[in-house]
């Protein structure tokens, strides 16, 4: 671990060509010299350059999670995930907990009874860490896409790690039995979770947990985006896997008591399926219609237009898309328990009425998705990255786009949510956009930045509404005339009540603002991941950035450059 924070604003200026740096906003609360900077080596692990260590981070409680989906087990490049716990409320590197398949573990760990392990076994391509989610009881999930299930390749599956303690299982018909055992692994033909176990259909390669039911139990989505939906080749599909407040995700339950559990795919939601259009490449939960309960935006940043009589557009190839599903409060009465419906179900592109930028191809709108509260008005709104979208002439400099959502039950129509319909049709309801040309924004537009490949939310400064961190792994910085390929940025946009994200009073970080020689590095990439957690127990929220290093992504091409080991850095609030 290393505590840092050496150069300050006035000695890291050089930006991007032409770029300014931003003065210090006053709201503004990540510390720049309050970083803690993790690497295999600093947590006791040997160093594998090419782990990807950092593809992925998430936060389970107060715990730092970290996923390498290549680090070696036993020789095999099968996956880890560290989870780097704490002493006294600081990170602590020496309390690293290291998680792969196979690993046996007492449940006393989780605070629960018995043993168990992390089903599976370690193999080399099972990207064991590939996505991770976690939840306040230091519990999480992790995606495995590339897992065999039994001779079936890259099929994929979740595990599941936390606490084996006693449920009982129940049915609409009474009590049945006692059930020691957690559900810790999921993957499709299992119990009620729907679609077959297929080669290459890559179950796990991104997450998201919510309430779709409000029942107050755990649901899981999970995204299977090269699922072939009829003959639709990687047409991609999600899972919803319905958690119980009494029960959790267990054997049992799923076995008996869940039959909302469901599938989702472009053959029942709106976007007509196409080949190779991956559905579930992304996966955000949020309230956007202030019901009480978590919907789901699904990404579809493959998703392609094929055009109609009316449309100037034919045949635009990865536009992208996002799929929003809304969820229903659990009814006693009702056999069905709730859950996600087709009810209310929208279609967001480029090409929506009130959404700016225009779908082209290569966009990848939807590529990257999180929710947060943006303007204080208790509705969720939804942030989608659009990493390919052009600025100008300028290609793959990247745009995000923010929808607001709304409370149907104070307007005229009784839905809510992020589309509102008009006399002439359907129109977001509300809606900001935001890149590396919006006014006062710091850095260039450049080419191969990927401005919004990956999204966080969290109240960053303490005022008690949600900001958004924007990952711009393909930034390329100069300092002292040397210029760093894809050494990327990240950029803090604050929230603020009744207006919601501005451009004005955003933080702009990169590792020279913390590195003790002040300078960024060749193909780090950082800001390829983010998360936002309390990690330092002090009640507020803090930021960690990974950047996998030379960890490859199907939607991106970064510069080629030289290997270099992955790190997590994560910036303290003040």
């Amino acid at each position: 671990m290393k505590k840092s924070g050496k150069p300050t604003m006035a000695k890291s200026i050089a930006l991007a060509a032409g770029a300014l740096l931003a003065s210090p906003p006053a709201l503004a609360d990540l510390d720049r010299n309050n970083v803690d900077e993790f690497t295999l080596a600093s947590l006791g692990q040997t160093q594998q350059v090419d782990s990807e260590f950092g593809y992925s981070v998430g936060a389970a409680g107060d715990y730092l999670l970290i996923g390498a989906p290549r680090y070696s087990i036993s020789g095999k490049k099968a996956g880890a995930v560290f989870q780097v716990r704490k002493t006294d409320g600081a990170l602590d590197p020496t309390k690293t907990e290291k998680w792969y398949q196979g690993k046996s573990y007492p449940s006393q760990f989780f605070d629960g009874t018995g043993n168990t392990k992390v089903r599976g076994g370690a193999e080399t391509g099972d990207r064991f860490g590939h996505a991770i989610v976690g939840h306040s009881r230091k519990e999480f999930f992790v995606g495995v896409p590339g897992e065999d299930i039994g001779e079936t390749k890259n099929a994929g599956m979740v595990n599941f790690i936390g606490r084996a303690g006693e449920t009982y299982c129940k049915t609409i018909f009474g009590q049945l039995a006692k059930d020691w055992t957690p559900m810790d692994q999921f993957h499709q033909g299992m119990f009620n979770i729907k679609g077959k176990v297929e080669a290459y259909d890559n179950v796990g390669a991104a997450l998201a947990i919510g309430d779709f039911n409000d029942d107050g139990g755990i649901d899981i989505a999970i995204g299977a985006p090269h699922e072939d939906i009829g003959s639709y080749d990687d047409a991609g599909g999600v899972n919803v896997v319905m958690g119980d407040v009494n029960t959790d995700l267990d054997y049992c339950a799923e076995g008996f008591t869940h039959f909302n559990d469901s599938a989702w795919s472009q053959q029942n939601l709106s976007g007509d399926r196409k080949e190779k259009e991956r559905f579930g490449t992304a996966l955000a939960t949020g309230d956007f219609n202030g019901d009480g309960t978590s919907d789901l935006a699904i990404g579809v940043p493959r998703d392609n237009w094929t055009g109609n009589a009316l449309s100037s557009k034919d045949n635009v190839a990865n536009a992208g898309g996002v799929n929003i599903v809304y969820g229903k409060a659990y009814d006693a009465t009702a056999v069905k328990e709730g859950g996600l419906g087709l009810l209310g179900n929208e279609w967001i592109t480029q090409n929506l009425e009130g959404v700016s930028g225009g779908m082209e191809s290569g966009d990848y709108f939807g590529a990257a998705l999180a929710a947060g509260d943006f303007d204080g008005d208790g509705v969720d709104d939804l942030a989608i990255g659009v990493p390919g979208e052009a600025i100008g002439d300028v290609k793959n400099a990247g745009m995000v786009h923010i929808l607001y959502g709304y409370d149907g039950r104070f307007s005229n129509e009784s839905s809510g949510g992020l589309v509102t319909g008009t006399i002439s049709g359907r129109q977001a309801n509300r809606h900001a956009s935001f890149h590396q040309k919006t006014k006062n924004i710091t850095g260039a537009v450049e080419a191969g930045d990927l401005f919004g490949a990956a999204l966080a939310v969290g109240d960053l400064n303490d005022d008690g509404i949600d900001d958004l961190v924007i990952g711009v792994p393909g930034e390329d910085l100069k300092k002292n005339d040397k210029n760093y390929v894809d050494a990327g940025t990240v950029l803090v946009l604050y929230g603020s009540n009744g207006t919601g994200l501005t451009h004005n009073g955003h933080q702009y970080l990169d590792e020279r603002h913390f590195r003790s020689d002040g300078l960024p590095r060749t193909g780090m990439r950082y800001g390829f991941s983010l998360a936002t957690g309390d990690f330092n127990s002090d009640g507020k929220t803090d930021l960690a950035v990974g950047n996998a290093s030379n960890g490859k992504h199907s939607l991106y091409k970064f510069a080629s450059t030289s290997a270099i080991a992955g790190t997590v850095a994560v910036i303290y609030q003040d």
